[in-house]
C-alpha cells in the first residue's frame, strides 16, 4: 500500500497547490479548508504536548498540588 509520503514532492509544490486551489469548486474548497483546520489543530496539539513534556522534564509542575491548594486558600469564597 502506498502513502502520500512515498510520493515524490515536486519542486514547484507551492505553485501547483495555488493553481489547484484557484480552480477548485466550492465544495472542494470548503473540504480543503476543513482539512487545513484539522491539520493546524493536530500541529498545535503536538506543539502544546511538546511544551508540556519540556515543562514537566524541567520540574515546572512538581509542586502543582501545593500551588493549587495555596491558590484555593487565597481565593476562598467569602
Amino acid at each position: 500500500m502506498s502513502t502520500f509520503a512515498d510520493q515524490p514532492i515536486p519542486k514547484n509544490l507551492r505553485q501547483q497547490m495555488v493553481e489547484r486551489v484557484s480552480t477548485m469548486d466550492e465544495p472542494s474548497l470548503l473540504r480543503l479548508h476543513e482539512l487545513n483546520l484539522l491539520a493546524e489543530k493536530i500541529r498545535l496539539r503536538q506543539e502544546m504536548s511538546d511544551q508540556a513534556d519540556a515543562e514537566n522534564a524541567a520540574g515546572t509542575w512538581d509542586n502543582l498540588t501545593e500551588v493549587i491548594r495555596a491558590y484555593r486558600m487565597r481565593h476562598r469564597a467569602a
